[in-house]
């Protein structure tokens, strides 16, 4: 997988474990997580903390509220 230069990125460059999962042929989990309402940091980690150890990646939602 090459990254946006076209070129292959060098072991431990920028290398997610989404990145990692796909490349060695794992079978890999994604979640979607919607950002809370408010800027209240601490409630958007409680949302997506139990996420942790479960999904390869998480994709927050844009434009939700």
């Amino acid at each position: 997988m090459t990254d946006v230069s076209g070129r292959e990125p060098q072991t431990g460059e920028g290398v997610s474990e989404f990145q990692r999962t796909l490349r060695s042929g794992r079978f890999a989990v994604t979640a979607e997580v919607s950002p809370p309402v408010s800027t209240d940091l601490a409630e958007f980690v409680a949302r997506a903390a139990p996420l942790r150890g479960v999904a390869t990646a998480v994709n927050v939602t844009d434009g939700a509220g």
